[in-house]
């Protein structure tokens, strides 16, 4: 059940709002669905860790889902404020169709 969260919460969303170029309301929608998904598994993270403490931190799993959380806040927080769509793979083919004379030479 939860995977099943994951998948139609988290990965299907952000593949979206990622590749497909769409509407700005529609990619932050997508965007905003990311975030509540990770915030709904962090507080599974969180109960966790109240209830095992220090022991929490010994499972290379939950590193990985708190290393997971961290690096998904990080680019949520800069693509809703600091516009990072320029740097996103699917503006790519744009600036180097746009800039031909960039080429490199010998």
């Amino acid at each position: 059940m939860l995977l099943l969260v994951y998948t139609i919460g988290f990965v299907m969303p952000l593949v979206y709002q990622i590749y497909y170029i769409d509407s700005q309301s529609n990619q932050n929608i997508s965007l905003m669905l990311c975030f509540i998904t990770q915030i709904l598994f962090f507080s599974i993270e969180v109960i966790q860790i109240l209830e095992e403490k220090l022991d929490y931190f010994t499972s290379i799993w939950n590193i990985i889902d708190l290393t997971n959380f961290s690096i998904f806040m990080i680019y949520f927080f800069m693509r809703m404020f600091m516009q990072i769509d320029k740097y996103l793979p699917m503006h790519q083919m744009d600036i180097f169709q746009n800039n031909e004379h960039l080429e490199l030479s010998h």
